[in-house]
């Protein structure tokens, strides 16, 4: 059963006549199931619509997983599903899903009490995570900037039973400038556990855009009171900044601290942070080159996770890439990193065992341009590991497709048991189909 997830997807999609479209998919997705062990998996998609006209769509999906780590369970699926409207102010939307984790049943049922706002009742059933949910929600503008939202979930499911609400405001300040707030308050009993969990929530963001500028933040901040009363503080982060026409400065921070207020320890700490720089040369647009440095800390000491799973890892990951174009259909393109770590392991019989490591990574690559955007890309990378003094070796193709200006999505294989990513730990079970998606500047 899944209690966390974390999911990124990009579809892309072709209108093939007026009433046929055909979409693919590609998502990355990272789960904590019941055991509190991490798993994560890329998934690839493929839907066709049948659009009746504007108010009716039906519709059918295929899932596949096309790799994964070995706690995630596959996630094959198939999905039939339909929207249509009953009448001028009454909608309805449903679909049903088979596949590896069983079946998986949504209905909606919206009314439109005005232009500007929106009731609706949700039903959704899930045998994978034993969901029977009920769902009653609004929203509407109450402004031409501001905006309402408010939710009631019944909600019983593998973690307990219970009830959570919740109701936020979004606020459009200007052209480049929104920020909202959120509010959560909730209690889950799980008869499993013995346990009554209640949950008090909240959170605001802004968002800043112009033709030169995106700043993003979120700050959430959670209390829950159960067998371990814990306050959690979580901030998300994001910055891109064109600085010259060559030049793009961008940078992330995430933080996520959990605290004990009985013991008044701290149980959990996250830290991701990054900040990088990219070059394209105004006169010389052929070269890209692309710097960025991480700094990681992953310490998690929270009930109920297996000691031998629990981590504590702090991290330095230094990168660089390049890459070169000979011709309009043809470039070249090299990648080095290091990582430097500084990992505490526990034993069974709770001693430490303090351990630091230099993993090196190297990669050279080559792609080919197609029409219409496409483009072939063939790889050829090693990693060492200064402590196992292990030197592996492997190739890996894909073939992409450019979304937008600042977008690749693209399916792979890999031959090799590895990845070139040094900021997430590798189980080095990355042999076989991959999905790729890549950020350009």
């Amino acid at each position: 059963q899944v209690t966390d997830t974390e999911e990124t997807e990009v579809e892309l999609g072709w209108l093939i006549t007026d009433h046929v479209k055909v979409s693919v998919a590609g998502e990355r997705i990272k789960e904590l199931n019941r055991q509190k062990i991490m798993s994560d998996a890329n998934l690839a998609g493929l839907r066709l619509d049948y659009i009746h006209n504007s108010a009716n769509n039906f519709y059918i999906k295929g899932q596949k997983t096309v790799d994964s780590s070995d706690n995630y369970r596959d996630n094959d699926s198939v999905t039939v599903g339909l929207q249509t409207r009953l009448l001028r102010n009454l909608s309805l939307a449903g679909d049903y899903t088979s596949g590896d984790r069983g079946e998986t049943t949504q209905m909606t049922l919206g009314y439109d009490r005005t232009n500007t706002h929106n009731t609706y009742v949700t039903w959704l059933t899930n045998d994978y995570e034993d969901k029977n949910n009920l769902v009653f929600g609004q929203k509407g503008n109450l402004t031409d900037n501001l905006s309402a939202f408010q939710e009631n979930q019944f909600v019983a499911e593998n973690n307990g039973k219970g009830r959570i609400d919740s109701f936020g405001f979004n606020y459009k300040i200007n052209d480049v400038l929104q920020s909202g707030v959120s509010f959560q308050q909730g209690k889950i009993d799980n008869s499993a556990l013995d346990e009554t969990v209640k949950r008090t929530a909240g959170s605001m963001y802004w968002v800043f855009d112009n033709d030169r500028v995106f700043v993003t933040n979120k700050f959430e901040v959670r209390y829950d009171r159960g067998k371990e009363d814990t306050e959690q503080y979580v901030t998300i982060n994001r910055y891109m900044q064109q600085l010259t026409l060559a030049h793009t400065l961008y940078g992330k921070f995430n933080y996520t601290i959990t605290n004990n207020k009985a013991t008044d320890k701290t149980i959990q700490r996250f830290i991701e942070g990054t900040a990088g720089i990219a070059y394209r040369p105004v006169y010389h647009d052929r070269l890209n080159l692309l710097g960025r440095y991480t700094y990681l800390v992953d310490f998690d000491r929270r009930l109920g996770v297996d000691p031998a799973d629990r981590s504590n890892e702090k991290a330095h990951i230094f990168e660089t890439e390049s890459i070169y174009d000979l011709n309009q259909y043809v470039d070249i393109g090299a990648k080095a990193a290091w990582k430097k770590t500084d990992e505490t392991f526990v034993r069974a019989d709770n001693s430490r065992l303090p351990l630091e490591n230099d993993i090196y990574l190297l990669a050279l690559s080559s792609s080919y341009h197609l029409m219409n955007s496409w483009d072939v890309m063939g790889e050829y990378h090693w990693k060492a590991d200064r402590n196992s003094d292990d030197v592996l070796q492997g190739a890996l193709v894909s073939v992409n497709k450019l979304i937008g200006k600042n977008l690749k999505l693209g399916i792979g294989y890999n031959f090799s048991d590895f990845t070139d990513d040094l900021v997430h730990k590798d189980n080095y079970e990355a042999h076989g189909f991959f999905i790729n998606m890549l950020g350009t500047f």
